[in-house]
């Protein structure tokens, strides 16, 4: 398959790469979402008129490549109304759809797994409690709030964190683990065993994506799981910028 390769750029410098097919892209000129991006766009003007430095940019223009994405493939998804009644040799069941796209967030999260435990262990301990201003979190208070909802998220849909955190489906608990002082060994510990109870979870729950959880209002597992990979995404973004502005290079960049 033909695939198009679309890169972010700002300043000259390329911050983010979006893949698409071209069906994708006929249907994305032809909204014209990419005129919002070009060199003297409005975002791209924007973006220089804040005068951010490198740091913050490929944080936002990462948050805004995945927004842009989303809108994308929702626009395309709701194109081309499904007729009842219809079907093809190679046609995939509702059921058999429902299991591969469980499959694909599984693989996603192990990617942002992988990329998060390459990320804390290449931060120096002497960085670690770098802020970029008062009041946000610090480089290790990031790893450690991500953890925390690794082992939360699972609980509020019924799959018990293991005792020893302490993190139950009780907010209360979160907020608790989230503030704890570690050292930088035990923080690279909890941040790759929450990954792997948090992936676990996400496994045993293939049978039951539609089951209601209400959190506020009602919603379901499978929704509960998309919200939980989307936030991981955004503290994924904040950790390389972060990093890039302590002169730390991702490993996978190298």
């Amino acid at each position: 398959m033909q695939l198009i390769v679309v890169a972010l750029e700002f300043q000259d410098r390329e911050v983010f790469t979006l893949v698409f097919t071209p069906t994708m892209m006929d249907a994305i000129r032809g909204l014209g979402i990419f005129e919002h991006f070009h060199e003297g766009g409005p975002v791209q003007m924007w973006l220089k008129g804040l005068g951010l430095h490198r740091g913050h940019v490929v944080d936002l223009l990462g948050r805004l490549a995945l927004v842009f994405t989303l809108t994308v493939f929702s626009l395309l998804t709701c194109a081309v109304p499904e007729e009842k009644g219809t079907s093809s040799p190679g046609e995939v069941t509702a059921e058999a759809s429902t299991a591969l796209e469980l499959e694909d967030l599984i693989r996603v999260t192990r990617i942002l797994h992988d990329k998060f435990t390459q990320l804390a262990e290449a931060m120096p301990e002497e960085d670690l409690t770098w802020e970029p201003m008062e009041g946000v979190r610090s480089v290790s208070e990031v790893f450690i709030h991500v953890a925390a909802d690794n082992w939360y998220v699972p609980a509020l849909m019924g799959w018990d964190a293991p005792a020893e955190t302490g993190v139950t489906d009780d907010v209360e608990t979160f907020r608790a683990y989230q503030i704890r002082e570690m050292p930088r060994e035990e923080m690279l510990e909890v941040l790759d065993a929450s990954f792997d109870f948090f992936i676990g979870a996400m496994e045993e729950s293939a049978g039951e994506l539609d089951r209601e959880v209400v959190l506020g209002t009602p919603t379901t597992v499978g929704d509960i799981w998309i919200r939980a990979v989307v936030h991981l995404h955004e503290h994924l973004g904040q950790s390389i910028a972060y990093a890039r502005t302590n002169q730390v290079v991702p490993p996978w960049s190298r």
